[in-house]
């Protein structure tokens, strides 16, 4: 019984010296292998640019087109068609400025408390539905404001309300926007505002 222990614990012994010099001589040939072959070159690409917000063009400073969609409540609706009044979209662009003392005679004026004033626009829609789109295109502010800034990243207000054709005061209740335009940029060029008659929910 004991012969038979020790043959076979031999017969294990050099079955498992086998191996090992199998895989001894398998490392050595994935070895060499590596050594005669050249390393890959490794390709590192630079990080794309993130889209420029806004674009010089010469003296003037260009901002991104973008949409602006205004939702009204189904009274909101039918009391503007009824009453054949519009809906504008007033826009103001600004920023803060690094140094009053810089600020040069002629732009002094638009000055105001929240900053200097970088351009205007207020867009009308006649044709009132539901869901109304205004097309934000072709805005540009001197690149003298633009210099001004401490921080390059333009502010932006937008208000909408009733274009008081029909109706002496505003009589629409909007959600306003006051904030980054480049979140605008970031979200699409896109920006969402929903409103209602002003009496609604009141009476």
């Amino acid at each position: 019984m004991k012969l038979k222990l020790s043959i076979l614990t031999l017969l294990t012994f050099l079955l498992m010296s086998s191996c090992k010099e199998k895989i001894k001589e398998l490392t050595k040939e994935q070895d060499q292998k590596s050594i005669s072959q050249p390393e890959k070159e490794i390709l590192v690409t630079e990080r794309p640019l993130e889209k420029t917000q806004l674009e010089i063009q010469g003296d003037k400073i260009i901002v991104p087109d973008f949409r602006l969609e205004v939702n009204l409540s189904d009274k909101a609706v039918k009391k503007l068609k009824e009453s054949k009044e519009s809906v504008i979209a007033s826009l103001y662009l600004y920023g803060d400025v690094a140094d009053e003392n810089l600020i040069p005679k002629k732009f002094k004026k638009l000055l105001g408390p929240t900053g200097i004033k970088l351009t205007s626009l207020d867009i009308e829609k006649k044709e009132i539905n539901q869901s109304n789109e205004f097309q934000v295109t072709n805005i540009s502010f001197p690149k003298e404001l633009y210099d001004l800034l401490a921080s390059k990243d333009v502010l932006i207000n937008i208000s909408v309300y009733s274009g008081r054709r029909t109706f002496k005061d505003n009589i629409l209740y909007m959600e306003a926007y006051d904030s980054k335009l480049s979140d605008i940029i970031a979200h699409s060029s896109f920006i969402n505002l929903n409103g209602r008659l002003l009496t609604e929910g009141f009476n």
